[in-house]
C-alpha cells in the first residue's frame, strides 16, 4: 500500500471536488464539533453533499455512517466523500479531527482492497492533501493485511504519495483515527488506536508527521504555499477496489473536531497509592506533559507513560519515585 487507492488522479474527482468547494463551503468559525451517527439521519448543517465516483454510497443507518458498494466497478474505484461543512479549519490555528473506524472486508483475490477514513484537502489546491485510514487490502498480493495507513500529496495530478507510513499488517479490523494540525509548526500529525472509543477511551500511537512549509515534518517535508488563514476541507470516505462491500462491513463512527483552546488549561494532579493520575482537557492536544524535580526551565523533559483520552480529558499515571516532582503542559 506505498499510494492511496482512494485517491484517484483523474479529471473527473477533481471536477467534483471543485463542485464540493465551490457550493459547499463551510462556515467562518474555527472548526469545532461531533456527530455520532445515532439519529441515522445525515445532519445538512454539518455535512455537505456526498461527493461520490463510481457505486460506492454513505449511508447513516444502525447508529454508524456505513459505506457500501453493490456492485463494484471492476478494473476501477469506487467512492465516497463526506465534507464537513458546519465550519472550518485553517492555515493559522491548531486543530484535530477524530473517527472510529471499522473494516471486515475480506479481499480474496489480488487488487481488491477496502478502506475507510479521514482526509484533508488544502482549498486553494485540490491536488494537496494528507490523509489516514484503515484498510484490508490484497492491492499487489495476498494473503490480504489489514492495517493502518498514512501519506501526504502535493501537487499530485497522477496519484503519487510524496511521503507516506504503514503500519504493515496488524490484523484488525476496527479501531480509531486522528489527524492533528500543528499552526506554529505547519506539521499534519496522524495517529492511530487499535481499540477505539468503545474501550476505556483512545490510547494513540503516532503513525506519519507530515510538514506543508518545508520543515518540521519525520516523515516528510513539502510546501503547500498556504499562509493566514486559508482553509483546510475535512472529509471522511469509504473506498473500495474490485470488490463488493456489503451492509455492516465498512463503518465510521464517532466523529468529533476541535480547534485548540486559547483558554487558561488546568491540569489536575490526584494521588491514589503510589502514583500521581494527571488530568487535563481534550482542548489541549498540541500541548506536552512534562516534568521536572527542579523547577527551572532547562530541566523539563517530557512524559512518555501512554496517556489515554476519555470523556473529554487526557489522563496518565506516573508512579511516584520518591523525589519531589513538578508537572506542567508546554505547547
Amino acid at each position: 500500500m506505498q499510494n492511496k487507492p482512494g485517491l484517484i488522479g483523474i479529471s473527473v474527482m477533481k471536477l467534483l471536488l471543485l463542485a464540493l468547494f465551490a457550493f459547499c463551503r463551510p462556515a467562518a468559525a474555527a472548526i469545532n464539533g461531533s456527530d455520532n451517527f445515532n439519529n441515522n439521519v445525515v445532519n445538512p448543517a454539518f455535512w455537505g453533499s456526498d461527493i461520490t465516483y463510481g457505486a460506492g454510497i454513505l449511508t447513516e443507518i444502525n447508529q454508524q455512517l456505513q459505506y457500501t458498494c453493490a456492485t463494484p466497478s471492476i478494473g476501477d474505484q469506487d467512492y465516497s466523500y463526506h465534507p464537513w461543512i458546519l465550519n472550518q479549519a485553517t492555515y493559522d490555528t491548531d486543530w484535530e479531527v477524530i473517527l472510529d473506524v471499522q473494516d471486515t472486508v475480506t479481499p480474496s483475490v489480488v487488487g481488491q482492497v477496502a478502506t475507510a477514513g479521514i482526509q484533508v484537502f488544502a482549498a486553494n489546491n485540490l491536488n494537496n492533501t494528507v490523509y489516514v485510514e484503515l484498510y484490508s487490502s490484497a492491492l499487489d498480493q495476498l494473503p490480504l493485511r489489514r492495517g493502518f495507513h498514512s501519506a501526504i500529496s502535493t501537487n499530485d495530478s497522477q496519484n503519487i504519495d510524496l511521503g507516506f507510513n504503514d503500519t504493515l499488517n496488524l490484523g484488525v479490523t476496527a479501531g480509531a483515527i486522528r489527524i492533528v494540525y500543528n499552526s506554529q509548526s505547519k506539521v499534519f500529525t496522524t495517529f492511530y488506536d487499535t481499540n477505539g472509543s468503545s474501550q476505556s477511551g483512545y490510547l494513540w500511537t503516532q503513525l506519519g508527521s507530515f510538514g506543508i512549509n518545508n520543515s518540521g515534518g519525520a516523515t516528510t517535508n513539502t510546501s503547500w504555499g498556504m499562509g493566514g488563514s486559508q482553509a483546510f476541507q475535512v472529509t471522511v470516505y469509504g473506498f473500495d477496489s474490485n470488490i463488493a462491500v456489503n451492509n455492516g462491513q465498512l463503518n465510521l463512527d464517532n466523529f468529533s473536531v476541535a480547534t485548540a483552546s486559547a483558554r487558561p488549561l488546568i491540569l489536575i494532579n490526584t494521588r491514589p497509592g503510589n502514583s500521581n493520575v494527571l488530568t487535563w482537557p481534550e482542548s489541549a492536544f498540541e500541548y506536552n506533559l512534562q516534568q521536572s524535580s527542579l523547577f527551572i526551565s532547562n530541566a523539563w523533559v517530557n512524559v512518555t507513560q501512554p496517556q489515554a483520552l476519555s470523556n473529554g480529558l487526557y489522563s496518565t499515571s506516573i508512579p511516584e519515585s520518591g523525589n519531589f516532582k513538578f508537572f506542567r503542559l508546554k505547547h
